[in-house]
């Protein structure tokens, strides 16, 4: 009887190891989406700057070799807000370039004395690139909303943007990007993670949050 208990325990602890690698293996698939998308879309971005803004594509060019540097080498585990948040910020800099200069973006990203905490690299960084992308409408008067704040080890991160009904831009991105994230929070978070999108009229609102309080430094 006692063997058999062996046997049985063995085996449940096999099966961990291989449900952990397997889980690890698909995450490290679903991270390597990420910077090929990432990459792509940025490289779009300096792409416009160079005809009509070359110095700020100079200095974009400058910002992405840092933020590549950081996607590539830097995010092969859980990274602090800190480290995530200053990534953030050269991304919606870099943005800002492209935009209208009369276009509003309104951005907050605060840590609240958190700025420790561990989080999933590149977490935030699907529903700010969808953001940017479709809510640069003809109308410059459209406002972009960017927030991320952290209270008592929550962190929300918000977008709000409005799109055009009549720009065909191919939404597959998007969904692939969302679907990718979706999946990352399932594996990393489970039920401590919490995803939704509410599509309105010419709207669209992005709503992550996720406890972080099981990932303390």
């Amino acid at each position: 009887f006692d063997e058999l208990i062996k046997t049985v325990y063995k085996d449940q602890l096999e099966k961990q190891k291989m449900d952990i690698a397997r889980q690890n293996a698909e995450l490290l698939a679903l991270h390597s989406q990420i910077n090929p998308h990432f990459l792509f879309n940025t490289l779009n971005t300096i792409y416009a700057l160079i005809a009509v803004k070359p110095e700020q594509a100079q200095k974009a060019v400058h910002e992405l070799s840092g933020m590549m540097r950081y996607a590539l080498y830097d995010t092969s585990g859980m990274v602090t807000l800190k480290q995530e948040f200053d990534f953030l910020n050269n991304f919606i800099s870099l943005m800002r370039m492209r935009m209208n200069e009369k276009r509003p973006i309104e951005t907050t990203l605060s840590c609240n004395g958190y700025s420790d905490y561990k989080v999933a690299p590149l977490i935030f960084i699907p529903i700010i690139e969808n953001a940017f992308k479709y809510g640069n409408t003809g109308n410059i008067s459209n406002p972009i909303k960017i927030e991320i704040s952290v209270n008592e080890g929550i962190v929300r991160c918000y977008t709000f943007n409005h799109f055009d009904n009549n720009n065909h831009i191919d939404k597959k991105d998007s969904g692939i990007g969302f679907a990718n994230l979706k999946r990352r929070l399932n594996i990393i978070y489970g039920k401590d993670a919490s995803f939704n999108v509410i599509q309105q009229d010419n709207t669209f609102q992005v709503e992550l949050i996720i406890n972080l309080n099981n990932n303390k430094s």
